[in-house]
């Protein structure tokens, strides 16, 4: 590596991750939003042109920007494109650059508010949230799948129990399954209760066991995974700054000390 490429990559590397560059292109996000939300109003069609301008300006900077990132950690480019948000800024980046005419239009109106999203990395407790979320994927696909196997339960019996008494919201499986989930959400319960009541007396124990069931127990599962997961992520994001709690200094600690004794009983072998 030349040494003027080495000055290159040394000044790329200060510009990247200073803090006054950071701030710079999160005004430059929140004003391409701005932006996107003004377009939306047909009396300001008048300044499209002004709009498109300014759409092509940040873009320029995000492209700077990933030329900047790729150049300060070169030639080791897979710590750029391995790490997903810079991944994710540099895909945003490159399809911006997809001609908005016929069927592409829609695409290139998708990316262009994609670049919105980039403000989650800005912001750390945003970007553990969303961290936390794409992990807790999994545990809460098999949560969903709980709640689909209980509408779908609770669903065959609400048409057999009540389709004669309120056709409306129980005459098919798909209209008792849509009514169970507005019921999981705890709205307007009591009306459909009060529909049924006076046929059947017992109906408030169909009811009341599925939002116990739904309303409460699933939802907190899914409460409660999200929780986990941003304490990991938020733990993870400490660690990676060097700040971790005293707890697991100490482990730190005793496991060097484990590593010192052992050395030194090894020399004495």
């Amino acid at each position: 590596m030349s040494f003027g490429f080495k000055n290159i990559k040394a000044f790329c590397s200060s510009v990247a991750y200073s803090e006054w560059f950071s701030n710079f292109i999160l005004a430059l996000i929140i004003i391409n939003a701005i932006v996107l939300g003004l377009e939306t109003y047909p009396q300001l069609s008048y300044y499209s042109p002004i709009f498109s301008l300014i759409g092509n300006i940040v873009l320029f900077f995000f492209v700077v920007e990933a030329v900047i990132k790729i150049i300060s950690v070169a030639p080791k480019f897979s710590k750029y494109f391995l790490n997903p948000w810079d991944l994710f800024d540099f895909s945003v980046t490159v399809f911006s650059f997809v001609p908005s005419i016929g069927p592409m239009i829609n695409v290139v109106r998708i990316i262009r508010l994609l670049r919105i999203v980039r403000l989650v990395r800005k912001f750390d407790n945003l970007r553990i949230i969303v961290e936390a979320l794409i992990k807790s994927l999994s545990s809460m696909f098999m949560v969903f799948l709980l709640l689909l196997l209980l509408l779908y339960v609770y669903g065959i019996l609400g048409v057999q129990f009540f389709r004669d008494v309120d056709p409306q919201y129980w005459g098919t499986l798909g209209s008792s399954i849509i009514t169970l989930f507005t019921i999981s959400t705890t709205s307007n319960w009591d009306i459909k209760l009060m529909n049924t009541i006076d046929t059947y007396p017992f109906a408030w124990i169909y009811f009341f066991s599925f939002i116990i069931l739904a309303a409460l127990v699933l939802v907190n599962l899914f409460v409660g995974i999200m929780l986990h997961n941003v304490t990991e992520a938020n733990h993870r994001s400490l660690a990676k700054k060097g700040i971790l709690d005293r707890d697991d200094k100490i482990l730190q600690e005793i496991k060097q000390i484990k590593k010192s004794i052992q050395k030194l009983e090894q020399k004495k072998k």
